[in-house]
């Protein structure tokens, strides 16, 4: 399932990329870029991914991971063994 919806626009090799926004009561998140769907698409793409995300409560906690093995998709990306998360500020 495509995490965009490109249509074309009324001038030559113009499109409007839409991202799909996938929210519920906690927030929401939706993705900016992904190289496969994008290369996918006819684009070539350098940013591997961007999301963006929004948590409304205070005290919730994601965006945490954990990379025991490399895999296949982080192999250009990340080196094995590393662990990414979220940057949490205070409001």
């Amino acid at each position: 399932m495509s995490k965009f919806t490109v249509a074309a626009t009324a001038l030559d090799g113009l499109v409007c990329i839409e991202r799909q926004r996938h929210e519920d009561a906690r927030g929401f998140f939706s993705r900016f870029f992904c190289a496969d769907e994008l290369v996918a698409a006819g684009f070539r793409q350098p940013v591997p991914q961007i999301n963006h995300t929004l948590t409304r409560r205070r005290g919730s906690v994601r965006g945490l991971h954990f990379q025991l093995v490399q895999t296949e998709d982080s192999a250009l990306s990340a080196p094995a063994n590393t662990v990414k998360s979220s940057r949490c500020i205070a409001a």
